[in-house]
């Protein structure tokens, strides 16, 4: 069969022969029939041992699927010649995929599914076969292997005899698209996993995936084998949602394309149609799509129009809003003037819906009348003014609706329009406490018409009042000291608030004071010892006291609240003969050590925040933040997690400063957490993860700002983390822990700074510890490699040791020897005791 060779050679050369190549190999076929067949696989099994990106092999392959693929198409060549060849070397590459060389396994799933393809039927023997062999390969150690192995199985789909042998492929492939750590894998699986209902909804979960060509891969899919109406409302909002807020433009793009090429051209492009198939009440996604919807289509224009505004529902309010503020944010002025109301007229579309609302009773009907005023509201945000009779009519509007009707979220908006009503701050704030807040409390002397109690309707006004008062605060700016309108709202609102019995009212109070407090320094340090009684009576009144402070010390910066002759946050007085204890410092201490979730999570989040803006120097609380990031209690807290992983990158690489502190709690952090792995094994990651990830944190070299030219940089960083590491070390009894700490070295990057005296230091230690290592070959090891490094960077340094400092070296040793032996003498006393 040498003319059978020379054309897989020819083949293997260049892909512009194959054809005449084809032709050829055709006519040996025909001539030798079915004994061709294991020539054939003989020149196979010359490129199954050539790695990935052979491109000869990469030819051969191509030209015999191109043969294959031709012959079973055509009608000069008898089919079950090319099907015999075909599935004699599918019987043949299947040992292959047993094989101990990774690159035969990887070869024959990738030529096993190609085959596949060919093949447009399949007997029961052949999928009884492949089929075990290839799910084998699916949880291979290699993931080319198990990317090619997904692709074979993706073939054998809708195969098998039975549901029950078709549903375990499917099983593995969805696992595969769930679970495989590897991105190409996943993707190969996600692209190949058959349609359906069952594979649906965990094709839209990988839009969440961590790998961003996973993630654009979802859309073409989905693009490609389902229609809008497959998806469930929540599955098409979600979907959406995902990727249009994507922060990789080619997933962005790829979901731009799924909404504008496919979604909206079923529905002819009408985007108030497509959002009825949402529930914009709930809906992550539906302005992000309009918004997308106008970048896509600049041409499309919304001016005022009468009718249009007096049958508004729930979509067409939403479109007409989020169009509005889009043209706001984005310039278009001749289109914004043309889509808003005359102010006059926007007063009287408010009215009527507030009156509908007023006297509906259905509660579907509430809601979303609720949700059309709240969209109008919106819009009346971004209204022109300057007509004074329009004005009028607004405040006038907006005074009756908030006093008459429960506005919820919408409050806000109602306030923030008022206030831009309003021709100054002063005039708003007399406003709403004269034209507001004392006709609210005028109605509690009215008599109720359903007899409800005095004291009930009392608390409701208030309740109320406190709402209105939170939202003022949100919208005002200045020292509210100087404004005696605040103060009325102080005395006769708030303060009263505070005593209530109900808990509900005091929540919010207190809220109001914390507000009032980002405007008025004095007023928050007279009141930190309110805020720290209310931390002790419940979850949520903690979580606010926490947030509360945190956003005092942004605002007013941390020293407004230090105390310089005890050096901590604000002291609290003694009570009965105690100690004074610091008041928010106590608080967050307590805070990062309780178990309740959402207060830890705040905290966290809130310390987190401050060491960023430099306002936190504690080392004692950035050991707390590395132990809750790896301690087991908080695996399941993934607010929490997701902030910290966030946070140490950020916080570690932006200054060399910071650096520092880490350094410092490298140890005493790494210690903590392994007598927590030691209690609790097999519950968190391993100790060697963590200290590469501190090693991480602490290394020079990835500072984004550039410190080197500072004073205060220091190359050398890691070296004193390899002296506290030695150091501990020595005194550690555990030889296993003692090995780690040996490997931990070899981790560090000391550089071409480090200083002759901490090489002097690093010396006498590693001399120490050699000495307690002696019989442990994988740490001894370790510390020799260690010491090379050690040697070479000190010969690089250029300076040379004196007898001088060879004396003193060895005195530095004779006291470390002499401390050990103290330590050591020290331990058994405390053991004989114990």
């Amino acid at each position: 069969m040498n003319a059978l060779a020379t054309i897989f050679q020819d083949a293997s050369k260049s892909s512009s022969t194959h054809r005449k190549n084809i032709v050829a190999l055709r006519k040996l076929h025909l001539k030798t029939g079915d004994s061709i067949n294991k020539e054939v696989f003989k020149c196979v099994c010359r490129v199954i041992t050539a790695k990935r990106g052979n491109t000869e092999a990469e030819r051969v392959i191509k030209f015999l699927l191109a043969y294959l693929e031709n012959s079973s198409h055509d009608n000069n060549t008898p089919q079950t010649q090319a099907l015999t060849l075909t599935e004699y070397l599918l019987r043949a590459l299947r040992h292959g995929l047993r094989s101990g060389n990774k690159v035969v396994r990887y070869r024959s799933c990738q030529l096993i599914g190609n085959l596949l393809n060919v093949l447009e039927e399949m007997d029961d023997e052949m999928f009884d076969a492949l089929t075990p062999l290839l799910l084998e390969r699916a949880h291979d150690k290699e993931a080319l292997v198990r990317s090619n192995a997904a692709t074979a199985l993706s073939r054998l789909q809708g195969c098998g005899k039975t549901e029950e042998e078709d549903a375990v492929i499917r099983k593995t492939l969805l696992d595969m698209v769930r679970h495989d750590p590897n991105p190409d894998v996943r993707k190969v699986a996600l692209w190949n996993i058959g349609e359906g209902p069952e594979t649906l909804a965990y094709i839209v979960e990988r839009s969440r995936d961590t790998d961003a060509n996973v993630r654009k891969f979802v859309y073409p899919k989905i693009q490609n084998d389902y229609k809008r109406e497959d998806l469930e409302d929540d599955a098409r909002d979600q979907l959406l949602h995902n990727g249009l807020s994507d922060r990789d433009a080619g997933v962005k793009k790829a979901s731009l394309k799924l909404l504008n090429e496919s979604w909206l051209a079923d529905g002819e492009g009408d985007i108030v149609d497509f959002l009825k198939e949402f529930d914009v009440l709930e809906s992550l996604s539906a302005e992000e799509t309009i918004r997308a919807y106008l970048v896509m289509r600049p041409d499309v224009k919304m001016p005022y129009d009468e009718e249009f505004w007096a049958s508004l529902d729930a979509e067409t309010s939403f479109f007409v809003r989020v169009y509005i503020q889009y043209c706001s944010e984005n310039g278009k002025d001749e289109e914004l003037d043309e889509a808003l109301p005359p102010l006059v007229r926007h007063v009287k579309h408010l009215e009527r819906i507030t009156t509908i609302l007023a006297q509906t009773e259905d509660e579907y009907q509430i809601m979303m009348f609720e949700f059309i005023l709240g969209q109008v509201l919106k819009i009346a945000e971004v209204q022109d003014f300057s007509d004074e009779m329009g004005r009028r009519d607004m405040l006038v509007c907006l005074r009756n609706m908030v006093c008459t009707i429960e506005l919820g979220d919408r409050l806000l908006s109602a306030i923030t329009t008022i206030r831009k009503c309003a021709s100054n701050e002063q005039e708003f704030m007399r406003f709403m406490v004269e034209e507001v807040l004392r006709t609210l409390l005028d109605q509690v002397e009215e008599e109720a018409e359903d007899d409800t109690p005095v004291e009930v309707r009392q608390a409701i006004i208030l309740s109320k009042c406190l709402d209105i008062i939170k939202c003022i605060l949100q919208c005002v700016e200045g020292v509210l000291s100087e404004n005696p309108i605040m103060n009325v709202m102080l005395q006769d609102f708030i303060v009263p608030a505070l005593r209530h019995p109900n808990a509900v009212i005091r929540g919010v109070a207190l809220h109001c004071v914390g507000l009032y407090g980002l405007y008025d320094k004095a007023l928050a340090q007279q009141q930190m010892p309110l805020f720290n009684h209310a931390f002790e009576t419940g979850q949520a009144m903690a979580c606010l006291v926490l947030q509360i402070y945190f956003d005092l010390i942004v605002v007013h910066g941390v020293a407004t609240f230090w105390d310089e002759e005890n050096g901590s946050l604000l002291v609290r007085e003694p009570v009965g003969g105690e100690e004074p204890k610091p008041v928010i410092q106590d608080t967050m201490e307590k805070a990062l050590d309780c178990d309740n979730e959402a207060i830890l999570t705040v905290a966290v989040e809130g310390m987190a925040k401050l060491f960023v803006l430099g306002y936190v120097k504690d080392v004692q609380f950035l050991k707390q933040l590395v132990v809750l990031y790896f301690h087991p209690a908080t695996k399941n807290m993934q607010r929490l997690r997701q902030c910290l992983s966030y946070f140490f990158p950020v916080y570690a690489h932006s200054s060399h400063k910071n650096q520092k502190y880490i350094q410092e709690i490298f140890l005493p952090a790494f210690e903590r957490l392994l007598d927590v792995a030691e209690s609790m094994p097999g519950a968190m990651i391993s100790p060697m993860q963590i200290a590469q990830q501190l090693i991480d944190w602490t290394d020079v070299r990835k500072v984004v700002r550039n410190d080197k030219d500072s004073d205060e940089f220091d190359g050398g960083l890691h070296a004193d983390v390899a002296i506290d590491i030695l150091k501990v070390a020595i005194r550690e009894g555990d030889p296993a822990i003692k090995k780690m700490y040996c490997q931990m070295l070899n981790k560090l990057h000391l550089g071409q700074s480090l200083d002759s005296t901490r090489a002097k230091t690093i010396a006498v230690l590693v001399g120490t510890l050699k000495e307690h290592v002696a019989g442990v070959a994988v740490a001894a090891n370790a510390l020799k490699k260690f010491s090379k490094e050690i040697v070479v960077l000190d010969e690089d340094s250029g300076q040379a040791i004196t007898d001088g400092e060879l004396r003193d070296l060895v005195q530095y040793r004779n006291r470390e020897s002499i401390q050990l032996s103290d330590l050591d003498s020290d331990k058994s006393d405390d053991e004989e005791e114990d």
